[in-house]
């Protein structure tokens, strides 16, 4: 879940929504990231009602890639408004969802798979 400055504390509150809906049979490691992981939550069973957001920086999604390549991930979902730099480093063995938190995301880089959600209001 991307948690620099340009994500909204409704976008981080919706995309652990999404993410915990869609992947509840596997096992799922939360990293809150801006420029760098800023938390990684491995216990992360039920909804919280509150949670204190870490980073607020720049984004930059590579090292939640090289974090993914080095502990051997299968998968990977980049929950994010998409601002940053494309020039990213594909993981040799994670697949990866690029996640816009909206319709007006652009799909950020060549490799992976690429949806927005469709948010109304």
């Amino acid at each position: 879940i991307d948690s620099s400055g340009s994500m909204s504390d409704d976008d981080l509150a919706e995309g652990f929504a999404v993410v915990n809906s869609a992947c509840r049979q596997s096992v799922i490691h939360y990293m809150l990231w801006d420029c760098s992981i800023q938390l990684i939550e491995k216990n992360f069973k039920n909804a919280k009602k509150e949670f204190k957001v870490k980073g607020r920086g720049g984004t930059n999604p590579q090292a939640v890639l090289d974090y993914a390549e080095k502990n051997c991930y299968d998968g990977v979902v980049i929950y994010s408004d998409m601002y940053f730099d494309g020039k990213l480093r594909k993981p040799k063995s994670a697949k990866v969802l690029w996640m816009g938190t909206n319709k007006a995301s652009k799909n950020p880089t060549s490799f992976g798979y690429f949806c927005t959600l469709d948010r109304k209001g």
